[in-house]
Parts: C-alpha cells; sequence; structure tokens
C-alpha cells in the first residue's frame, strides 16, 4: 500500500502528469460552459417564441396545443436567423420542455407540487 501511495504521489509532482491533468481539467470546463451557454441561448428563443404564441393565441384565437405551431414556427425561425441553419432535435427538445415549463406557470394552473 505504501508503494501505491509513494507511485501516486511522484506522478502528481511529475511535470508532465501535472501538464496532462490541467488540459483535461480546461477541457471539461470548457465543455460545462459551453453547453451551459447553449442551453441558455435555447431556454431564451424558446421564452421569446412562446411569447409570440401567446400573442398569436388571443389575435387567432388559439386554446392549449394549439398554440404550438405557432410556437415552434418561430423558435425555427428564430434559431435559423441566429444560426445560421435549422435547430437539432436535441435543440427543439430543449425548447419544448422550456414552453412546458412556462405553461405551468401560467395563473391558473395548479401547482405539480
Amino acid at each position: 500500500m505504501e508503494f501505491v501511495l509513494e507511485l501516486i504521489g511522484e506522478l502528481l509532482t511529475n511535470e508532465i502528469v501535472l501538464s496532462g491533468l490541467s488540459l483535461i481539467l480546461l477541457t471539461l470546463i470548457g465543455v460545462v460552459i459551453r453547453k451551459y451557454s447553449w442551453s441558455k441561448h435555447i431556454a431564451n428563443l424558446a421564452i421569446s417564441a412562446y411569447e409570440y404564441a401567446e400573442e398569436q393565441g388571443v389575435l387567432q384565437e388559439l386554446k392549449g396545443y394549439e398554440k404550438f405551431s405557432p410556437f415552434m414556427s418561430n423558435f425555427i425561425d428564430q434559431y435559423k436567423t441566429k444560426y445560421g441553419k435549422l435547430p437539432t432535435a436535441s435543440a427543439k427538445g430543449k425548447a419544448v420542455k422550456v414552453m412546458e415549463q412556462l405553461v405551468e406557470k401560467e395563473p391558473g394552473k395548479p401547482s405539480a407540487a
């Protein structure tokens, strides 16, 4: 057991090993930041699309699920404008989750607690 602890100690003081660990750590931090940033952008687009769908619901007298079509159309248009391509299935799924959370917060909705 003592040998293993000495080996670990030597590895952790080796410059090459420390450089490699630093690179791995920085890469992981970058991935987390990129994922959070992407999620935040998708959520903002979804909120905007939700507000648009609510406006269209009032103007066109749409109820409930009928507002999904204007929501998704607006989300796709915004995404395409911002990123220059169509949203992935993952981006659409994230947008739908945000929309569902917003629907749950609507006045008059019973809480799921």
